[in-house]
């Protein structure tokens, strides 16, 4: 590919992704697409991160997020995760923080939100 771009990094697309694949769509749109391979991103995904670090055991929460939300409107939004591979690490965080007041959400992709099972998350959880 670089040898096609005369030995220069692309931005954007098309890059290897569409390059290797022959293909014009990105990466998401691609998995969107093929529900088989975004079922094997997701599983990867998840397991990739499962021995990670909670980003709120280093951050201070405590002192940047909770000290400056109003506490006594609960239709603030406190957090949105984006792209959390079916709600894994807001749930993780509400199981920590689950008096912190304000609304948690999930911003994802639809088949992923689609695969999130009844029950797995907190209803605190939109």
């Amino acid at each position: 590919m670089l040898k096609s771009t005369g030995f220069r990094n692309l931005e954007g697309s098309p890059g290897p992704f569409q390059h290797s694949h022959k293909l014009e769509d990105g990466m998401f749109s691609w998995l969107m697409k093929n529900p088989a391979m975004m079922s094997n991103f997701n599983a990867l995904m998840a397991g990739s991160l499962e021995t990670c670090q909670d980003w709120f055991s280093t951050f201070p929460v405590d002192e940047i997020v909770l000290n400056n939300v109003v506490k006594d409107n609960s239709q603030v939004i406190l957090l949105v995760d984006v792209g959390d591979r079916e709600g894994h690490d807001i749930q993780a965080f509400h199981d920590v923080y689950h008096t912190a007041p304000g609304k948690l959400v999930v911003q994802d992709l639809p088949p992923v939100l689609v695969n999130i099972k009844d029950n797995k998350l907190s209803p605190a959880i939109i």
